[in-house]
């Protein structure tokens, strides 16, 4: 009953000390509703960004950083040659640096403006007159099908690519259930005939077109991971779903963790059994705290649940810093199979009869110095208290002059003279005065010799 008690009084302390329930973290610096900033100790793997400044939690009163990671969606890249082409001091990074590189584009100091170094394919892509009608017959014959109404565009187009020139087009067809699709297809491919055409100064839209090509192709551009933390602070960049993370891992395959925040010391365990064999669930002490849960919607990307928990823990250590814990188990993974499953020939799983073996014999661990407990105590000491002094204060402060059944009379004569008497007049109190008085004397007396006798 009384280990029932002290779980139930640990539970209702530590409920009243937490906050439980849904709360909205304090959302990082960089974002927006559909658009992240990333900042210069981000990390990049692809289109994941991960960022230790993460949105911030507040449990009893500690504020805990949870890291966070975004996708960068398909048309990040776009933004991003647009932010390069309106500040063009960002071209010393080393990403970006490299990025303009491999599409040969450069800053042109002299006239301020931004130019393509690479052969243009309008003056180095040429085909002979037979190849030209070949290839006009070919754009003829695209089309759609049968799974394409008849609303269909195509757009010749020429490229250079891997120093060749390619000849093909672009395709866009809506299909019976309504969504756009875009296709590429190359019809030749032939050298350049002219590498010396001189270099051209580039729209907004080429400079992005050729950075961030809306159909990529190979030798096409691609925009390094390191790209979005060398943009100009801050650079808001689009993200998709399923994004934000909150508190993941690093790494290309961002998933959601909780996170375990200690609230206090380390408590003894009510439910700790010594004589039952140590395990996760059976330790002697537990730490309180409180186990943050992402639960995001796509309305509330920064939603947690706050969940108090009594972890428990083989040590009065106190755990002072958040842990991350591991993440839910996947819908379909199995449940791994028991040891028997896994290892059906060891003498723990063999079939047989179990013999019960008694227990050895308990040793005595401490003598009890009253075995008879308190009515033994009082046998023992009853005479000895009854002597002392102090038991007998009662008896001596009451007057001995008495017969046994009366009150004190306290008589003042007022006979002054034979010219002035006034009789006699008794200023004794009530007699019940005399009762209380006497027990309290006794109590005090049991009192004092208890503590005289046995100490404390």
């Amino acid at each position: 009953m009384i280990k029932k008690l002290l779980t139930v009084a640990a539970a209702a302390l530590f409920c009243v000390s937490a906050n439980a329930g849904y709360a909205q973290l304090k959302p990082p610096p960089g974002w927006s509703p559909g658009g992240y900033a990333p900042a210069a100790n981000d990390a990049s793997f692809g289109r994941i960004i991960f960022s230790p400044n993460g949105p911030t939690a507040t449990v009893g009163g500690q504020a805990v950083k949870m890291p966070a990671a975004y996708r960068l969606a398909a048309n990040a890249p776009r933004i991003a040659a647009a932010a390069i082409f309106a500040n063009p001091y960002v071209r010393v990074g080393a990403a970006i640096a490299t990025w303009l590189g491999v599409a040969k584009v450069a800053y042109d100091i002299g006239s301020g403006s931004w130019i393509s170094t690479a052969p243009n394919p309008e003056t180095s892509c040429n085909l002979s007159g037979g190849d030209q009608s070949a290839y006009e017959s070919w754009l003829g014959s695209l089309g759609g099908n049968g799974a394409y109404d008849v609303a269909h565009r195509v757009t010749p187009w020429k490229k250079i690519v891997n120093d060749k020139c390619q000849f093909g087009a672009t395709q866009l067809a809506r299909q019976w259930h309504g969504s756009d699709r875009s296709t590429d297809q190359v019809f030749v491919q032939k050298p350049m005939s002219d590498h010396s055409g001189p270099a051209r100064p580039l729209t907004k839209e080429e400079f992005e077109r050729i950075l961030a090509p809306d159909i990529s192709t190979p030798g096409s551009p691609q925009m390094p991971e390191n790209v979005p933390q060398e943009l100009p602070q801050p650079t808001p960049l689009p993200i998709e779903q399923p994004s934000p993370w909150i508190n993941p891992d690093p790494g290309a395959n961002p998933q959601h963790r909780p996170r375990f925040v200690p609230t206090g010391d380390p408590q003894p365990n009510p439910n700790y059994d010594p004589n039952a064999p140590i395990s996760p669930e059976n330790q002697p002490w537990y730490q309180p705290g409180v186990r943050i849960v992402p639960s995001p919607t796509v309305s509330e990307p920064w939603r947690v649940d706050y969940q108090p928990v009594a972890r428990p823990q083989p040590t009065k250590d106190p755990a002072t810093q958040p842990e991350n814990e591991p993440g839910t188990k996947p819908e379909d993974q199995t449940e791994q199979p028991d040891l028997c499953e896994k290892n059906p020939g060891i003498v723990a799983c063999e079939n047989g009869e179990i013999n019960d073996v008694g227990l050895p014999p308990i040793p005595m661990l401490y003598e009890r110095k009253y075995p008879e407990g308190l009515t033994g105590i009082w046998n023992q000491k009853s005479q000895q208290i009854k002597q002392s002094s102090t038991f007998t204060l009662a008896e001596q402060l009451m007057p001995t002059t008495l017969t046994a059944g009366a009150c004190p009379s306290w008589v003042i004569p007022l006979n002054f003279a034979s010219w002035a008497s006034y009789g006699e007049y008794n200023v004794a109190p009530p007699c019940w005065i005399w009762d209380v008085a006497k027990t309290i004397i006794i109590i005090s007396a049991l009192m004092l010799a208890r503590s005289l006798i046995f100490g404390g």
